[in-house]
């Protein structure tokens, strides 16, 4: 669970990755959204070990996260209570993800 203070309405989103191929979780991504735009989240793995850390200003058009030092692609939509997408690494692609409004 992430946690987060602020005077703005703060919309919490918890799910799960899976990988190409197979329908295993391959670990958990959270988002905090902030007000109606700003964003920041983690990615974990199966057993909770963190992975990435992210954020960016705009989530209502959708959102592109890039990793350049390892050529992770993070692609999404929010769309009212879920947020869900893609993750390609050297351009091929990885997995999925999706989120649920858990706050």
């Amino acid at each position: 669970m992430v946690k987060e203070t602020s005077t703005e309405e703060v919309k919490v989103f918890e799910g799960t990755m899976t990988l190409t191929g197979t329908t295993a979780e391959a670990g958990k991504i959270a988002f905090l959204v902030k007000g109606t735009t700003a964003y920041s989240g983690i990615i974990t793995s199966s057993t909770n070990t963190l992975r990435e850390r992210f954020s960016g200003n705009d989530i209502t058009n959708g959102f592109k996260i890039v990793y350049s030092s390892t050529t992770t692609v993070i692609e999404g939509k929010w769309l009212d209570n879920t947020i869900s997408g893609t993750i390609t690494i050297g351009g091929s692609a990885y997995g999925a993800f999706s989120a649920t409004r858990s706050f």
